[in-house]
């Protein structure tokens, strides 16, 4: 499960484990935490801590920073609370994050994000993971990474193939995949327009072999699609909509107890329901996003097609 700001906080993961099962993912990776006002965000961090030993599956925090000063303040708070296992974003392309050298803003500074992998490999606290996209504007920028991606200890690393630039417009670009997939002597895995069985076919045939995917927006708009692609069948729709509707009920229920009042439970559960317009139908996810209250959103949840 990839982490998307705003989408895959902890009540999130936790209604789609306890819907989906442990089975339909190996990893979760929670929204990145970031330095606010030279602190780690205390809203991120309260994410990845109350992640822990809530029955979801292998949860990674995922780290943005700027340099290593960043990344050493960020990785001792995370050790002070036990956790040993960081994943490093080098591929968000919003450019606030971007403008300060953070996310897909580290590839364009070979010599900045030197310094970031060497505090990662001089670490021996912590293991890694690193998330990156093919550069910041350009598409080649990752070439001059390589070598230094090459000598630092990590995990595996996952390449969304795009550049910062193009956020996530145009077509992936699967030739710079493949390429970057045989110079890397890491495992790579694959991210991007992950959306349906076939999509995750055409990755797992490439002959790179990558050796997993990470699924975003493909999961949001199709919740089962990891499951449905280990049955190695598609899901009927209804079974499909039954356990959507299951997973934003649990949802619901997860974050009531911490948000005040129709406005803020709203404003968490209406943009899910745009990822399945194709699912709900438009007349149903127009409701939804016009609905000024509890009453309305349930109301209009009855005109979803079944």
């Amino acid at each position: 499960m990839a982490p998307l700001q705003g989408f895959t906080e902890v009540e999130y993961r936790r209604a789609y484990v306890d819907v989906y099962g442990t089975d339909a993912v190996d990893m979760c990776f929670t929204p990145f935490i970031r330095i606010e006002h030279g602190e780690p965000r205390p809203k991120d961090l309260r994410d990845a801590l109350s992640g822990l030993n809530t029955g979801v599956p292998f949860t990674v925090p995922q780290i943005i920073c700027n340099g290593p000063e960043e990344l050493v303040m960020l990785r001792d708070m995370l050790v002070a609370n036990g956790i040993t296992r960081i994943d490093i974003n080098a591929g968000c392309p919003h450019k606030p994050q971007v403008n300060r050298g953070r996310g897909s803003g580290l590839l364009s500074d070979r010599q900045r994000f030197g310094r970031v992998m060497e505090a990662v490999a001089l670490d021996t606290q912590c293991r890694y993971s690193l998330k990156m996209r093919l550069g910041t504007t350009g598409p080649d920028e990752w070439r001059d990474l390589v070598d230094v991606i090459n000598d630092t200890p990590l995990e595996f690393v996952t390449v969304h193939p795009r550049t910062g630039s193009q956020q996530y417009s145009g077509t992936v670009d699967m030739d710079r995949f493949v390429e970057i997939c045989r110079m890397l002597r890491h495992k790579v895995v694959y991210n991007g327009d992950l959306l349906a069985l076939d999509d995750i076919d055409r990755v797992g045939a490439l002959q790179c072999r990558p050796a997993g995917v990470m699924i975003g927006r493909g999961l949001l708009a199709r919740p089962s699609l990891p499951l449905e692609w280990r049955d190695g069948e598609s899901w009927s729709r209804d079974k499909r909509m039954a356990r959507i509707m299951a997973l934003y009920q649990r949802f619901e229920a997860l974050i009531t107890p911490r948000l005040c009042g129709d406005s803020q439970i709203l404003s968490k559960l209406r943009p899910f329901w745009q990822y399945l317009e194709p699912e709900i139908g438009r007349k149903a996810s127009k409701m939804i996003s016009k609905a000024g209250n509890m009453e309305a959103y349930r109301k209009a949840l009855r005109y979803v097609d079944m």
